[in-house]
């Protein structure tokens, strides 16, 4: 049972990757790099145009370093708020000051 659910938690940013970025108008030739900001793991779409953050859980220090690298789309899991309505908020704010299009899946 552990080797199929590791292969769906790599497979999982994957499928996200490529269901997500057409659907926000990046194509699937896009280049896609995974970078680490402010110690967590985050998918690069067309230079930096679109960051998806696919982790579990979410800080305020992750939420402004991305939004100080100004992409034009911000994706990130809601259960990465775990909860936390204040975060989620603050979130919502510091990326609508910087007119960058917040989501979450």
């Amino acid at each position: 049972m552990r080797s199929v659910s590791n292969t769906c938690d790599q497979i999982a940013p994957i499928s996200t990757l490529c269901t997500k970025s057409p659907q926000s108008g990046y194509t699937l030739s896009e280049t896609v790099k995974t970078e680490t900001i402010a110690g967590h793991t985050v998918h690069s779409v067309a230079d930096g145009a679109f960051l998806i953050c696919l982790e579990r859980s979410l800080t305020l220090d992750l939420i402004r370093a991305i939004a100080e690298r100004k992409p034009e789309r911000v994706l990130v899991l809601d259960g990465g708020f775990a909860g936390n309505d204040q975060l989620k908020t603050n979130a919502a704010q510091t990326f609508k000051d910087k007119s960058i299009v917040f989501r979450t899946l």
